[in-house]
């Protein structure tokens, strides 16, 4: 029998969100990033952009902030996607993406911390 995997996907970790899309913004993305769908995002304090989570940084991108809905690779000029910043909104936490290898339980369990202070709900 064959093993299927579904990959990452925009809105996989989506358990339930208010109406009108009030969780949601548009954010402005760091140059020469990538990342997949439903990252943990955190935000240059230099510029203003977001960019995957990194705990060990002293840059603003170590402060959970957002979860992508939309995977993307920008270029030099950087990018536009859109993303879950506040409650209430609810997301299935095996489908959250971490965009550091290495990341450990520890900074996972800050990061959702962070979120849930913004009103997420990790089911």
């Amino acid at each position: 029998m064959v093993k299927l995997v579904e990959s990452s996907h925009a809105s996989a970790a989506l358990v339930g969100e208010n109406c009108d899309f009030y969780s949601r913004e548009t954010l402005k993305i760091a140059p020469n990033t990538t990342f997949e769908a439903n990252t943990v995002l955190g935000k240059l304090t230099a510029g203003g952009a977001y960019t995957g989570l990194a705990p060990g940084a002293a840059d603003g991108s170590e402060t959970a902030l957002a979860v992508a809905i939309y995977g993307i690779s920008t270029g030099a000029s950087g990018g536009e996607i859109a993303a879950w910043v506040r409650g209430p909104v609810s997301l299935r936490l095996s489908d959250i993406v971490w965009s550091q290898p290495g990341i450990t339980d520890t900074q996972k369990t800050a990061a959702l911390t962070a979120l849930k202070a913004l009103g997420f709900v990790f089911r």
